[in-house]
Protein backbone atom coordinates (compact mmCIF):
# COMPACT_ATOMS: atom_id res chain seq x y z
CA UNK A 1 0.00 0.00 0.00
CA UNK A 2 2.92 2.59 0.37
CA UNK A 3 4.49 1.28 -2.49
CA UNK A 4 1.37 2.17 -4.64
CA UNK A 5 0.64 5.49 -2.38
CA UNK A 6 4.53 6.65 -3.19
CA UNK A 7 4.34 5.39 -6.99
CA UNK A 8 0.80 7.74 -7.64
CA UNK A 9 2.13 10.74 -5.85
CA UNK A 10 5.64 10.12 -7.94
CA UNK A 11 3.22 9.65 -11.18
CA UNK A 12 0.89 12.84 -9.91
CA UNK A 13 4.64 14.78 -9.33
CA UNK A 14 5.96 13.60 -12.93
CA UNK A 15 2.64 15.14 -14.47
CA UNK A 16 3.15 18.59 -13.06
CA UNK A 17 0.84 18.63 -10.15
CA UNK A 18 2.31 20.29 -6.72
CA UNK A 19 0.93 17.81 -4.30
CA UNK A 20 2.96 16.52 -1.14
CA UNK A 21 3.12 13.39 1.27
CA UNK A 22 -0.40 12.85 2.67
CA UNK A 23 -2.28 14.40 -0.58
CA UNK A 24 -5.16 12.20 -0.59
CA UNK A 25 -6.68 13.60 2.38
CA UNK A 26 -6.27 17.29 0.76
CA UNK A 27 -9.42 16.17 -1.32
CA UNK A 28 -12.48 18.15 0.97
CA UNK A 29 -14.86 15.02 -1.27
CA UNK A 30 -11.76 12.14 0.28
CA UNK A 31 -11.83 13.61 3.84
CA UNK A 32 -15.76 13.19 4.00
CA UNK A 33 -16.04 9.88 2.84
CA UNK A 34 -13.35 8.45 5.45
CA UNK A 35 -15.14 10.47 8.16
CA UNK A 36 -18.18 8.75 7.47
CA UNK A 37 -16.59 5.51 6.60
CA UNK A 38 -15.18 5.72 10.62
CA UNK A 39 -18.49 6.80 11.82
CA UNK A 40 -19.68 3.55 10.39
CA UNK A 41 -16.88 1.57 12.31
CA UNK A 42 -17.02 3.28 14.97
CA UNK A 43 -21.12 2.40 15.40
CA UNK A 44 -20.39 -1.08 14.17
CA UNK A 45 -17.62 -1.51 17.34
CA UNK A 46 -20.17 0.10 19.62
CA UNK A 47 -22.39 -2.68 19.01
CA UNK A 48 -24.98 -0.74 17.25
CA UNK A 49 -25.46 -2.47 14.44
CA UNK A 50 -23.72 -5.72 12.82
CA UNK A 51 -22.89 -5.59 9.00
CA UNK A 52 -24.61 -8.95 8.96
CA UNK A 53 -28.16 -7.02 9.38
CA UNK A 54 -27.34 -4.98 6.21
CA UNK A 55 -25.79 -7.54 3.55
CA UNK A 56 -26.98 -10.72 2.48
CA UNK A 57 -25.34 -13.65 4.21
CA UNK A 58 -23.01 -14.73 1.92
CA UNK A 59 -21.29 -11.31 1.99
CA UNK A 60 -21.26 -11.36 5.45
CA UNK A 61 -19.21 -14.35 5.61
CA UNK A 62 -16.63 -12.99 3.39
CA UNK A 63 -14.61 -11.79 6.33
CA UNK A 64 -14.00 -15.24 7.98
CA UNK A 65 -13.88 -17.00 4.74
CA UNK A 66 -11.36 -14.71 3.32
CA UNK A 67 -8.66 -13.47 6.26
CA UNK A 68 -5.85 -12.99 4.12
CA UNK A 69 -7.91 -10.50 2.01
CA UNK A 70 -9.95 -8.69 4.87
CA UNK A 71 -6.28 -7.93 6.48
CA UNK A 72 -5.72 -6.53 3.23
CA UNK A 73 -7.84 -4.02 3.39
CA UNK A 74 -7.84 -3.37 6.88
CA UNK A 75 -3.82 -2.29 5.97
CA UNK A 76 -4.90 -0.09 2.85
CA UNK A 77 -7.24 1.50 5.04
CA UNK A 78 -4.44 2.19 7.73
CA UNK A 79 -2.05 3.57 5.32
CA UNK A 80 -4.64 5.88 3.45
CA UNK A 81 -5.43 7.28 7.19
CA UNK A 82 -2.44 7.10 8.88
CA UNK A 83 0.39 7.81 6.36
CA UNK A 84 0.09 11.65 6.60
CA UNK A 85 0.87 11.52 10.43
CA UNK A 86 4.59 10.32 9.08
CA UNK A 87 5.63 13.56 7.83
CA UNK A 88 6.09 15.57 11.10
CA UNK A 89 8.98 12.66 11.83
CA UNK A 90 9.44 11.80 8.25
CA UNK A 91 9.46 15.11 6.57
CA UNK A 92 13.09 15.61 5.64
CA UNK A 93 13.33 12.01 4.22
CA UNK A 94 10.31 11.80 2.65
CA UNK A 95 11.14 15.48 0.63
CA UNK A 96 14.46 14.04 -0.22
CA UNK A 97 12.62 11.03 -1.67
CA UNK A 98 10.55 12.61 -4.05
CA UNK A 99 13.11 14.24 -5.78
CA UNK A 100 15.15 11.26 -6.14
CA UNK A 101 14.76 8.75 -8.92
CA UNK A 102 11.57 6.88 -8.72
CA UNK A 103 13.23 3.40 -8.13
CA UNK A 104 15.25 5.19 -4.81
CA UNK A 105 12.00 6.72 -3.75
CA UNK A 106 10.18 3.62 -3.98
CA UNK A 107 12.78 2.18 -1.40
CA UNK A 108 11.91 4.87 0.77
CA UNK A 109 8.12 4.21 0.61
CA UNK A 110 9.10 0.62 0.70
CA UNK A 111 11.10 0.57 4.03
CA UNK A 112 7.99 3.12 5.85
CA UNK A 113 5.63 0.05 4.63
CA UNK A 114 7.87 -2.21 5.93
CA UNK A 115 8.29 -0.42 9.78
CA UNK A 116 4.67 0.07 9.77
CA UNK A 117 3.96 -3.73 9.32
CA UNK A 118 6.48 -4.77 11.67
CA UNK A 119 4.70 -5.47 14.67
CA UNK A 120 2.65 -7.92 12.93
CA UNK A 121 5.94 -9.23 11.00
CA UNK A 122 7.26 -10.10 14.31
CA UNK A 123 4.50 -11.83 15.23
CA UNK A 124 4.67 -13.93 12.33
CA UNK A 125 8.40 -14.68 12.28
CA UNK A 126 8.59 -15.38 16.10
CA UNK A 127 5.68 -17.67 17.11
CA UNK A 128 6.58 -16.70 21.02
CA UNK A 129 5.48 -13.25 20.81
CA UNK A 130 1.67 -14.38 19.70
CA UNK A 131 1.87 -15.96 23.34
CA UNK A 132 2.56 -12.75 25.06
CA UNK A 133 -1.01 -12.15 23.89
CA UNK A 134 -4.35 -12.37 26.32
CA UNK A 135 -6.22 -15.29 25.87
CA UNK A 136 -9.79 -15.44 24.18
CA UNK A 137 -12.38 -14.25 26.52
CA UNK A 138 -14.97 -11.61 27.27
CA UNK A 139 -12.94 -8.77 27.82
CA UNK A 140 -12.99 -9.07 24.26
CA UNK A 141 -16.68 -7.67 23.58
CA UNK A 142 -15.10 -5.22 26.05
CA UNK A 143 -12.28 -4.38 24.18
CA UNK A 144 -14.26 -4.06 20.98
CA UNK A 145 -16.38 -1.33 22.24
CA UNK A 146 -13.83 0.78 24.22
CA UNK A 147 -12.24 0.64 20.23
CA UNK A 148 -15.26 2.60 18.98
CA UNK A 149 -14.10 5.60 20.99
CA UNK A 150 -10.46 5.82 19.01
CA UNK A 151 -12.39 5.96 15.98
CA UNK A 152 -15.05 8.45 16.60
CA UNK A 153 -11.56 10.40 17.71
CA UNK A 154 -10.34 9.98 14.04
CA UNK A 155 -13.83 11.13 13.23
CA UNK A 156 -13.26 14.79 14.98
CA UNK A 157 -9.80 15.01 13.82
CA UNK A 158 -11.07 14.10 9.51
CA UNK A 159 -13.65 16.78 10.55
CA UNK A 160 -10.69 19.38 11.82
CA UNK A 161 -8.78 18.34 8.51
CA UNK A 162 -12.26 19.46 6.78
CA UNK A 163 -12.41 22.93 8.79
CA UNK A 164 -9.16 23.70 7.20
CA UNK A 165 -9.82 23.23 3.94
CA UNK A 166 -13.78 24.22 3.45
CA UNK A 167 -14.26 26.14 6.77
CA UNK A 168 -16.86 26.28 9.70
CA UNK A 169 -19.41 25.54 7.20
CA UNK A 170 -17.92 22.97 5.74
CA UNK A 171 -17.49 20.80 8.88
CA UNK A 172 -20.65 21.69 10.34
CA UNK A 173 -22.22 20.66 7.41
CA UNK A 174 -20.07 17.23 7.31
CA UNK A 175 -21.27 16.55 11.38
CA UNK A 176 -24.91 17.58 10.77
CA UNK A 177 -24.37 14.86 7.96
CA UNK A 178 -22.45 12.07 9.89
CA UNK A 179 -25.60 12.88 12.40
CA UNK A 180 -28.11 12.22 10.35
CA UNK A 181 -26.66 9.35 8.87
CA UNK A 182 -25.85 7.62 11.76
CA UNK A 183 -29.83 8.16 12.78
CA UNK A 184 -30.22 6.16 9.36
CA UNK A 185 -28.05 3.61 10.51
CA UNK A 186 -29.54 2.98 13.91
CA UNK A 187 -33.31 2.87 12.27
CA UNK A 188 -31.91 -0.16 10.10
CA UNK A 189 -31.82 -2.24 12.95
CA UNK A 190 -35.33 -1.78 14.09
CA UNK A 191 -37.87 -4.49 13.51
CA UNK A 192 -41.09 -4.28 11.94
CA UNK A 193 -43.26 -1.75 10.96
CA UNK A 194 -40.94 0.72 13.20
CA UNK A 195 -38.14 0.18 10.81
CA UNK A 196 -39.92 0.67 7.50
CA UNK A 197 -41.46 4.48 8.77
CA UNK A 198 -38.57 5.81 10.98
CA UNK A 199 -35.88 4.54 7.92
CA UNK A 200 -38.30 6.11 5.20
CA UNK A 201 -38.67 8.97 6.86
CA UNK A 202 -34.71 9.55 7.83
CA UNK A 203 -33.38 8.45 4.61
CA UNK A 204 -35.94 11.08 3.13
CA UNK A 205 -34.65 13.66 5.22
CA UNK A 206 -30.34 12.67 5.13
CA UNK A 207 -31.52 13.32 0.80
CA UNK A 208 -33.16 16.66 1.72
CA UNK A 209 -30.36 17.32 3.99
CA UNK A 210 -27.53 16.47 1.48
CA UNK A 211 -29.00 18.70 -1.11
CA UNK A 212 -29.11 21.51 1.35
CA UNK A 213 -25.72 21.63 2.76
CA UNK A 214 -23.72 19.02 1.15
CA UNK A 215 -21.96 21.89 -1.56
CA UNK A 216 -20.59 23.10 1.80
CA UNK A 217 -18.20 20.18 2.47
CA UNK A 218 -16.47 20.86 -1.01
CA UNK A 219 -17.17 24.73 -1.24
CA UNK A 220 -13.32 26.18 -0.46
CA UNK A 221 -13.39 28.24 2.48
CA UNK A 222 -13.11 32.46 1.82
CA UNK A 223 -9.87 33.11 3.05
CA UNK A 224 -9.72 35.88 5.60
CA UNK A 225 -8.14 38.90 3.69
CA UNK A 226 -11.42 38.28 1.13
CA UNK A 227 -13.47 38.26 4.01
CA UNK A 228 -12.07 41.12 5.35
CA UNK A 229 -12.51 42.67 2.24
CA UNK A 230 -16.28 41.91 1.89
CA UNK A 231 -17.34 43.02 5.65
CA UNK A 232 -15.26 46.15 4.48
CA UNK A 233 -17.25 46.40 1.68
CA UNK A 234 -20.14 45.99 3.05
CA UNK A 235 -19.62 48.29 5.76
CA UNK A 236 -18.44 51.11 3.52
CA UNK A 237 -21.65 50.56 1.07
CA UNK A 238 -23.94 50.57 4.39
CA UNK A 239 -22.59 54.00 5.37
CA UNK A 240 -22.87 55.73 2.31
CA UNK A 241 -27.05 54.29 2.13
CA UNK A 242 -26.81 55.77 5.51
CA UNK A 243 -25.54 58.77 4.84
Amino acid sequence: SFLALGGLLLALRAAGEQLGWGFQLQSPAVVALLAALFTLIGLNLAGVFEFGQFVPGRLATLQARHPVGDAFLSGVLAVAIASPCTAPFMGASLGFAVGMPAAQALAVFAALGVGMALPYLAASLVPAVVGWLPRPGPWMATFRHAMAFPMFATVVWLVWVLGQQSGIDGAGALLALLVAGSSVVWSLTLRGRARVVLASVLIAGNAWLISAIGQNITKPAESPVAAAGTAGTAGTGTAAEAA
